[in-house]
């Protein structure tokens, strides 16, 4: 679970004390992000609810957190990681000793003597006794350069809104497929002027839709997008389109959010049978099946239809990267891809794939 981003979004179901501040620190040459936590009295973060959020439904013991010392004489020093019932009463808790190197932080193993587990919070403590801030890690920082330095040729960048991400140069022909003009964006989405927008790139882009690039077939070297994957309905179908505007060898590049890493984790990852459903049944729009998934953490008590009949731009499905090997394996196996590759890492809001066209 990203608590950065929950705490960076305010979340609800996170609180955290004055003791808690977010860090971004390198070890061993690797950039991770996380707080710095104070010794206290009574834990400094209190996640409400946690069995019923991913990934910690699945009842594992690995959290993808870390903790480490800022000093190098940390020892008999720990953090605890306490279940509380909703009274405040600690029913189960794991210790972890903390070094000098970044140490894994476990879940509490002590399941057996639970009886409404959904009613559990999760708390994590820095104890007085060890008299000295830790560096709690959430996750390592994902670089995007890693992804984009494969974007070269000629491609598209489908939906990047304001803020492409694939820039024109040399070794790097880009167009830009969004659904509106930059001007006419810029007017239905950004009339206070949050967000900026460079005219130099206006020329670049095109009007068009994921399933209506307007690009001859085999032209492609890539198709890049960030953040667009999950509101497409029937991916499968979608990846079947693009592979027929690539060229031989060409690319797939997808920033998608990871269920345990951003606010979908009230969500569960999509199965592969649903999405084989909708390639089979050819939909290429989201179903109003789809919009009452979504509804039910994001505007409950509204009906769904409302929101399905305006097109609101919803998350269609919810992926990890096990589900998103899975559905790529599939593509490798059936649409005529040779090979895919997932960077992924614990607890960072998104991930990063390639696929490749045979």
């Amino acid at each position: 679970m990203n608590l950065i981003n929950m705490a960076q979004r305010q979340d609800r179901n996170l609180i955290l004390s004055d003791a808690v501040k977010l860090s971004k620190r390198k070890v061993d040459g690797t950039l991770y992000r996380g707080f710095d936590i104070k010794p206290a009295k009574s834990p400094q973060l209190l996640i409400k609810n946690i069995f019923n959020w991913y990934p910690f439904c699945q009842l594992n013991q690995v959290t993808g957190w870390l903790v480490q010392s800022f000093k190098t004489n940390s020892k008999n020093k720990f953090v605890e990681v306490q279940l509380q019932d909703e009274n405040g009463l600690v029913v189960a808790s794991e210790k972890t000793y903390i070094g000098s190197k970044p140490v894994p932080v476990k879940f509490p193993n002590g399941l057996n003597s639970l009886h409404s587990f959904y009613k559990y919070n999760l708390a994590i403590e820095v104890p007085e006794s060890t008299k000295e801030s830790v560096f709690f890690i959430v996750h390592e920082v994902l670089e995007r350069s890693e992804i984009l330095s494969l974007c070269k040729g000629k491609g598209v960048e489908i939906g990047p809104g304001n803020n492409p991400q694939v820039l024109p140069k040399k070794q790097v022909d880009i167009t830009y497929v969004e659904q509106y003009p930059p001007e006419e964006w810029n007017a239905l989405y950004n009339e206070k002027g949050k967000y900026s927008v460079d005219p130099k790139f206006w020329s670049l882009y095109q009007i068009g839709e994921a399933d209506s690039l307007p690009v001859p077939d085999e032209s492609l070297d890539f198709i890049f997008s960030s953040h667009v994957f999950e509101h497409l309905a029937n991916p499968l179908g979608y990846l079947e389109y693009w592979h027929s505007k690539l060229k031989s060898g060409g690319l797939i590049l997808a920033v998608v959010p990871d269920v345990a890493g951003c606010k979908d984790y009230v969500y569960r990852p999509c199965p592969l049978t649903d999405l084989l459903k909708e390639y089979n049944d050819k939909i290429m729009e989201p179903t109003l099946e789809h919009y009452v998934r979504w509804g039910k953490y994001r505007a409950p008590g509204k009906d769904p239809k409302t929101f399905y009949e305006a097109k609101r731009s919803i998350h269609v499905h919810f992926y990890t990267n096990s589900n998103m090997a899975e559905l790529l394996s599939y593509a490798v196996d059936n649409l005529g891809f040779s090979w895919f590759n997932i960077r992924h890492t614990p607890n960072h809001k998104d991930f990063y794939l390639v696929l490749a066209k045979a």
